[in-house]
């Protein structure tokens, strides 16, 4: 016996566990969806068995990929433990209780400004709105550190597609998570499949009771991804999208919930706007009647770093995870947004402190910006 570990991708016909990452490789296991029905195994599980050792006899004739034999593990519990785990879909979803900050060091005011504005919790549909030319990558990279930092015990996971190989390579140095990505060398199914089994794997682990925190660049590129991978006579053009495309993403946004008394699913996702694509535009206002968050990137020149435009973003239903204090300050400040130079105002307050609650404090004291 050989032992193996990887994620379990179901398909169609069979299903196969993928033991270098979450794209097919030439190592991959055979699982028959027989043993898929046995075991209860879903989609994302992350499975450890063994296969049997092939004989130097049979090099010459063996079948292409080796099959499982013997499954120890899913998730780090027992087949037995295995069986008894709640469906992802029948938990009960619930507002965000749970504030997820994204305040970094005093430097950092992406993060401030996010929390000021537009708070996040522990199961958010967070949709980020970048200018178009405008790379998420950098700020989804600036994001990851800062819940790394204040959520230490959240998963967190940076899922790429059509994305640059060396920037690959340095988010997987650098970044305290999991990196998933394809590169745009890549076919588009491989593109369309590392979206889906992530998210899968995700929601296997809020099956657990954990937090996860998925952070997805970008909604225009897997869209593409789904439009080009599908087997059908016509596909769409390069800058089109269809109804299947569009259900694919809002599906993947749909995804991310907190569960009551149990984990959570956040996720932020980037999308462009502005780009003179029409799919784009349908995209973008698809994506906003899923997301419960939105976070737009006000356009600067070329160099400057993200500024987040603070009038245009907001949460729904915020004050599910605020204080009673917090929200009252965040209606101050929402209230005084409506003034042309406010936003001006806020970032040099931001600038002038080295905490958003030494600005709150502030803010409250004064009853307003002025």
């Amino acid at each position: 016996m050989l032992p193996i570990a990887g994620i379990l991708d179901v398909l169609d016909n069979y299903a196969f566990v993928r033991t270098s990452g979450y794209l097919p490789g030439t190592s991959d296991v055979y699982v028959s969806l027989g043993q898929v029905k046995k075991y209860g195994l879903r989609r994302g599980d992350a499975v450890v068995g063994a296969i049997r050792q092939p004989r130097e006899s049979d090099a010459g004739n063996r079948q292409k990929y080796n099959a499982i034999v013997k499954i120890d593990s899913v998730n780090g519990r027992t087949l037995e433990e295995n069986e008894k785990r709640p469906d992802v879909a029948d938990l009960t979803p619930i507002y965000p209780d749970t504030r997820l900050r994204l305040e970094g060091t005093p430097d950092a005011q992406l993060g401030r400004a996010i929390d000021l504005v537009a708070p996040i919790g522990l199961g958010q549909r967070g949709l980020i709105v970048l200018p178009n030319h405008t790379a998420g990558t950098a700020l989804l990279g600036e994001l990851a550190e800062a819940v790394r930092a204040n959520a230490p015990e959240a998963h967190l996971m940076l899922v790429l597609a059509d994305a640059q190989p060396e920037d690959v390579t340095h988010l997987e140095r650098t970044i305290r998570g999991e990196v998933v990505a394809a590169t745009f060398d890549r076919p588009a199914e491989d593109q369309a499949t590392i979206a889906e089994l992530a998210i899968e794997r995700a929601k296997r682990m809020v099956e657990l009771g954990h937090d996860v925190v998925v952070l997805l660049d970008s909604l225009n590129s897997f869209a593409r991804a789904y439009a080009q991978a599908q087997h059908t006579p016509t596909r769409p053009a390069h800058d089109e999208i269809d109804e299947f495309a569009l259900g694919q993403l809002k599906k993947l946004l749909a995804a991310a919930r907190k569960v009551e008394n149990g984990g959570s699913l956040t996720i932020l996702a980037t999308a462009h706007h502005g780009t003179g694509i029409a799919a784009d535009k349908t995209l973008l206002r698809e994506a906003r009647r899923v997301a419960n968050s939105e976070i737009r990137i006000a356009k600067t020149r070329a160099g400057v770093a993200p500024v987040v435009d603070l009038a245009k973003s907001r949460t729904l239903n915020a004050g599910t995870m605020l204080s009673a204090e917090e929200s009252s300050v965040l209606d101050l400040v929402r209230t005084a947004l409506h003034d042309d130079d406010a936003p001006k105002r806020v970032f040099e307050r931001i600038r002038a402190t080295t905490s958003n609650a030494a600005l709150l404090a502030e803010i409250q004291r004064s009853g307003g910006l002025a």
